[in-house]
């Protein structure tokens, strides 16, 4: 189902998650995610390698996962009588730069590329890609780079409806899906209002799912799955199921040792949830 997202590494002892100013990095299984922040661009590759020197071997095959934060998620419908894999990836291109206004050939475009029905396609910045792999001399381990939603959905898509609506919360951005038949036929990712009360950002969910069932044409919504991958929130203050203007949730939350708490909210959050679902170990979802 998420073929363009799926990571060539069955196991990954060492990971790197990378956010909007912010590195994480798990060196070993069930090891504390370690966190430096970056300014820019041109930071980038030192924070990365000062990074691995901090407990991860040289040469050691690695998974990076970018933030939702740093990424651009969107669905494309293939055009109808597209042959080619130049001209499905010509329309995700046009498709990337009339959505986000940004030079397709600064960004990696991916996508699974069907001719015959609507995929999820991901685009990351050239430069973090960059400042991931540094300068040939240097003994960075191997990476593959993937995206927090991705790993999420590679993850814990089998906790997902088989149809229906779902929000993916991480610590900033919130996704909204509807899936038909196992695969998704609407999606949008915003950003989130950090800090905010946990009954606000509910309804501000509640309000924008109903705001993508109209323009998709679809009924309102009644019903969503909402995966929580924040941990952020004490386990007893979350039902697992609640209702807002409208909208009944049915709550997972992510299950991991290592809690992202209020101090590593924003920016630091997200790079230890990316990093944390890169290494994969002991994360799950009820």
């Amino acid at each position: 189902m998420w073929r363009s997202m799926l990571s060539p590494f069955g196991r990954a002892t060492a990971c790197l998650g990378i956010a909007r100013g912010a590195v994480a990095v798990v060196g070993q299984a069930g090891a504390a995610p370690q966190v430096a922040d970056f300014d820019d661009a041109h930071d980038l590759p030192q924070t990365v390698r000062r990074g691995w020197g901090a407990g991860v071997p040289a040469h050691r095959s690695a998974r990076v996962v970018v933030g939702n934060d740093l990424a651009c998620h969107w669905l494309l419908a293939p055009p109808k009588g597209a042959a080619s894999l130049r001209e499905i990836q010509a329309v995700a291109q046009a498709r990337f730069a009339e959505l986000y206004a940004e030079r397709p050939e600064a960004w990696r475009i991916t996508g699974d590329w069907r001719c015959g029905q609507p995929f999820i396609c991901t685009a990351v910045p050239r430069w973090v890609i960059a400042g991931v792999r540094g300068d040939p001399s240097d003994s960075m381990p191997a990476a593959w780079t993937g995206t927090v939603l991705g790993r999420a959905l590679e993850l814990f898509h089998r906790q997902l409806p088989n149809a229906g609506w779902c929000c993916v919360h991480s610590p900033r951005s919130l996704a909204l899906m509807h899936l038909e038949h196992g695969l998704p036929v609407a999606l949008r990712v915003m950003p989130v209002v950090e800090g905010a009360a946990q009954d606000a950002t509910f309804a501000r969910a509640a309000d924008a799912l109903q705001r993508e069932a109209a323009r998709q044409a679809l009924t309102p919504v009644v019903e969503a799955t909402w995966l929580d991958l924040t941990a952020g929130w004490p386990s007893n203050a979350m039902a697992l199921h609640g209702e807002h203007a409208g909208v009944a949730f049915r709550v997972l939350r992510l299950n991991h040792r290592h809690r992202i708490t209020r101090s590593t909210a924003g920016a630091a959050g997200e790079a230890s949830l990316a990093a944390l679902l890169g290494q994969g170990s002991g994360v799950s979802v009820s």
